[in-house]
């Protein structure tokens, strides 16, 4: 009789059982070097258009701010030539163009974020480096649908933390899955806002304690980092695995949290005679 092998398919390295500050902490240090290794070329590579961007906007940014600044110092100096200039529309011209020159910034930091998400989550089914073509692939696959879910995300947010504060961080709480959901399960805008809400339920003092522990330890990080070191560019470099490590943290604790919630819906229910 030949001999067969039983193939088993490979764990998910993001999921723990049960699921703690302390154990997600652990799996995070880790796995952190195989996941960093993974994930740095996609996300490194974006990072640095980013960074060229602003390189070559900054000249002119520095010119429209100047410009606006002297326009707003007419305010109290010269009320009437502030006044016409005002009428003329050239401040909201200058608005104008300061917004366009940010654009390709902001959709850059949105692709960025996405692209480090797909590749985490690439990692996460195979432990192993994912092809900068795969993750490439399905970031530009689903990138208007993220970008669309996630400008109305923050809209949410801000409105909420402006005129209410609480209403805000309850929206990040809540809805902090979404890009997950997005990935993971192909769902965008209200659904994946949905689902991420049925995630959160009964676990949102759990989820507001860590976010207090991953705000405080960023703004540690960041604050020894400025202190140590006087260099912008090696900030930015620094930042990166700081990024990814805050990022694969948020990782385990969504596939933890959704392989608790499926074990519960395939648990069977006893029936009583």
């Amino acid at each position: 009789m030949p001999h067969t092998t039983k193939t088993t398919k490979p764990t998910n390295p993001f999921i723990i059982t049960p699921l703690t500050f302390s154990k997600a902490l652990e799996q995070t240090c880790k796995i952190f070097k195989k996941a960093f290794i993974a994930c740095f070329p996609a996300y490194g590579i974006i990072c640095l258009f980013i960074y060229g961007s602003s390189l070559v906007t900054a000249p002119l940014q520095q010119t429209l701010q100047s410009e606006s600044l002297q326009i707003t110092n007419l305010r109290t100096s010269n009320p009437e030539e502030y006044l016409n200039i005002l009428h003329a529309g050239r401040l909201t011209q200058l608005t104008v163009k300061n917004i366009l020159l940010e654009l390709p910034s902001i959709l850059l930091i949105f692709f960025s974020l996405l692209t480090l998400l797909v590749a985490l989550h690439y990692f996460s089914q195979v432990s192993n480096k994912p092809s900068l073509l795969s993750v490439y692939k399905k970031t530009l696959s689903i990138f208007p649908r993220f970008l669309f879910t996630g400008f109305i995300f923050l809209l949410a947010f801000v409105i909420g933390t402006v005129f209410f504060i609480i209403p805000g961080i309850y929206i990040l709480l809540v809805w902090q899955f979404w890009a997950w959901i997005g990935i993971e399960e192909n769902k965008f805008y209200l659904k994946s806002f949905k689902m991420s809400s049925q995630l959160v339920k009964n676990n949102f003092l759990k989820l507001l304690l860590y976010w207090i522990a991953i705000l405080i330890g960023n703004f540690l990080v960041g604050f020894i980092i400025t202190k140590i070191i006087p260099w912008t560019e090696v900030r930015i470099v620094l930042n990166i695995p700081v990024t990814i490590f805050t990022t694969l943290f948020l990782g385990i604790v969504f596939y933890s949290l959704k392989e608790k919630q499926s074990i519960k819906t395939q648990t069977p229910t006893i029936e009583t005679q």
